[in-house]
């Protein structure tokens, strides 16, 4: 697949797609927070060249909404404490460690992330 069929598809579920420079997780161009690439504008961005490509989350995709596992033990128990999602993706190294939803977030809250802080693990001495 190309990166120009993946944002169309992207485009398709309602998503707003967003290039990114080969090997990198970060956008690059100007305003690239308020663009809506569009069908139509989608092979302006998406132009044959080797990228990634990326999705805006909240309002301008519809409220998605990634949750991000950042660690073994939060993608274990993923399965047991999140609803089930049928788009759960990652990394090879690291495969389960996002999963999306379509939430009322960006609403309800300025943050762009929430993190869930780590319980601190206290050892008991018999």
């Amino acid at each position: 697949m190309t990166p120009l069929t993946i944002a169309l598809s992207y485009i398709n579920r309602g998503w707003n797609p967003v290039p990114i420079p080969h090997g990198t997780k970060t956008p690059q161009h100007a305003a690239w927070n308020t663009r809506v690439i569009d069908a139509a504008s989608a092979p302006e961005y998406f132009n044959g060249s080797k990228m990634n490509v990326g999705v805006m989350l909240g309002p301008n995709s519809h409220g998605l909404t990634d949750i991000d596992l950042d660690c073994a033990e939060a993608i274990a128990i993923a399965p047991y404490l999140l609803p089930p999602t049928k788009a759960i993706f990652g990394r090879p190294s690291k495969r389960a460690s996002h999963w999306l939803y379509y939430t009322h977030l960006a609403r309800t809250s300025d943050a762009a992330a929430a993190a869930v802080p780590r319980p601190s693990v206290q050892s008991h001495a018999a």
